[in-house]
């Protein structure tokens, strides 16, 4: 697409943003919701506390900051550390103003994206609250720039793995667009070499550190590289997996079976557990990974008395003195 294509596109998206973004009882109403959903959704509970949240956000809108123009223009002048600090600390730590400027934010993006189209900004940024601290042009240029890639709509793509508004840049003239969009529909950003590597040596340095490559079975696992091993498999399994890369994957003990990676995942958990502690009776008034690792244990003692557990699998769990009788969390 020619550049001044590409720069009328993003002109009439910012034009539409802001031409939603109309004042008026039922617009206030409208907007009263999304931040009720939004401040429950982050943990606000409480009805006391989301009250008085959206109040602070209604105060401000009051005082005659909430025209279209001066809403937008105060939008992309809020400090994205103070954006990202308020969206990601619990809302009962907020400052009145901190509050505000999620709140802002969050308005803004759910104009650009959310209004008529029925995209759920709110399930995005809780997922990825980066997506507040992006500027509305750059993210215009983003999904028009994908736009041209996969020929239509693309909302639907970024509500479902928001992470891609944050790290798509336009690819080479020579990337096979079948190739990204498969790419994008799996969270991952980018096909090009320098992405893969890049990916792969994160992959590295998560094997150093846990003596495998499973990620997702770990609390605080990074949900990019989590895709990006999905992506791994089910290009092995169509068919599409590069020999090259197929072979470095296999050198790190990359297994292509998610199910038995993730097992073993959380099989070196429970031999890390028993290294520190001498046994494998993991607490229940411990740790969240801990009380993750005991539920785990349950589900093997659940699967060994319905004759859904391997024989390799049970002799490893046996040798490190998993009691077979205990009593299972998830049936008490």
């Amino acid at each position: 697409m020619a550049r001044g294509a590409t720069c009328a596109n993003a002109r009439a998206w910012r034009s539409k943003a802001r031409a939603r973004r109309g004042e008026g009882e039922e617009a206030r109403a409208t907007h009263v919701a999304t931040l009720e959903r939004f401040w429950k959704a982050r943990g606000a509970t409480d009805a006391k506390l989301r009250k008085q949240l959206v109040e602070w956000w209604l105060e401000r809108d009051a005082r005659g900051q909430h025209a279209t123009k001066e809403r937008t223009d105060a939008s992309n002048d809020i400090d994205d550390a103070d954006v990202l600090r308020g969206a990601r600390i619990h809302p009962r730590f907020l400052t009145p103003a901190d509050a505000v400027h999620v709140s802002e934010r969050l308005l803004h993006l759910h104009a650009l994206l959310g209004e008529p189209n029925q995209t759920d900004v709110v399930w995005m940024v809780v997922r990825e609250p980066r997506l507040l601290a992006l500027e509305s042009k750059r993210i215009v240029r983003r999904l028009v720039s994908m736009s041209t890639v996969c020929g239509k709509d693309v909302l639907p793509l970024v509500e479902k793995h928001p992470e891609l508004l944050l790290e798509v840049e336009l690819e080479p003239d020579s990337t096979d667009p079948q190739a990204l969009l498969e790419a994008w529909k799996h969270g991952v950003p980018s096909v090009s070499d320098a992405n893969w590597d890049a990916k792969f040596q994160q992959l590295v340095q998560y094997k150093t550190r846990h003596g495998d490559c499973s990620v997702g079975c770990r609390e605080g696992d990074d949900r990019t590289l989590l895709k990006w091993t999905r992506k791994q498999r089910k290009d092995k399994q169509r068919g599409w997996m590069d020999p090259d890369r197929k072979e470095r994957l296999e050198s790190l003990g990359f297994l292509w079976d998610e199910e038995s990676s993730d097992w073993e995942g959380w099989y070196n958990q429970l031999l890390r557990y028993h290294q520190e502690n001498g046994d494998v009776d993991v607490k229940p008034y411990g740790s969240s990974e801990d009380s993750a690792l005991r539920h785990w244990l349950s589900v093997q003692r659940v699967s060994k008395r319905t004759g859904k557990l391997s024989m390799d699998r049970y002799q490893r769990l046996d040798a490190l003195g998993v009691d077979w009788e205990g009593v299972d969390p998830i049936h008490a």
